[in-house]
């Protein structure tokens, strides 16, 4: 009997001062500034056909913003389209991918309609799947400007 009250009594001791402990500390994101935040994988790309002009329906949202869909999906917005030349007319694109994310965007030079073709003009930005910025590139008359 003895043994059994001093065996009771030695777990109920480990069992309190294991309470006692220290223990590690909580997980917290905002004070660990050594994590590199994961990029989340990309949309599926746009397949683009052929016959696409029967898939696109444009519209106009006010007097500066069209926005063309694809198949349903939002793929590009045209902002602030204006005469640039005798030639060309001038916008800001921005175009998304198929989850609605911001792929990329800038200005562009065009004749008929952006959707068919355009030149990259000025300084485009493009998005990670994060929506941040990755990289900043600038055109002239669709030809990419060196430093």
């Amino acid at each position: 009997m003895k043994f059994k009250i001093t065996v009771l009594l030695g777990v109920c001791f480990c069992l309190f001062s294991c309470d006692e402990a220290p223990k590690h500390k909580e997980y917290n994101a905002d004070e660990d500034e050594d994590i590199v935040q994961m990029e989340k994988p990309c949309a599926d790309p746009w397949v683009l056909h052929h016959n696409i002009h029967e898939d696109i329906k444009d519209s106009i949202i006010n007097d500066t913003v069209t926005q063309v869909y694809l198949e349903g999906k939002l793929w590009f917005e045209v902002q602030n389209d204006r005469a640039f030349d005798s030639t060309y007319r001038m916008a800001h694109l921005k175009y998304y991918r198929t989850d609605g994310s911001v792929q990329e965007e800038g200005p562009a030079l065009y004749t008929e309609h952006p959707a068919k073709e355009y030149l990259d003009h000025g300084i485009w930005k493009y998005y990670d799947c994060n929506g941040t910025v990755r990289e900043e590139l600038e055109y002239s008359f669709g030809k990419f400007k060196e430093d």
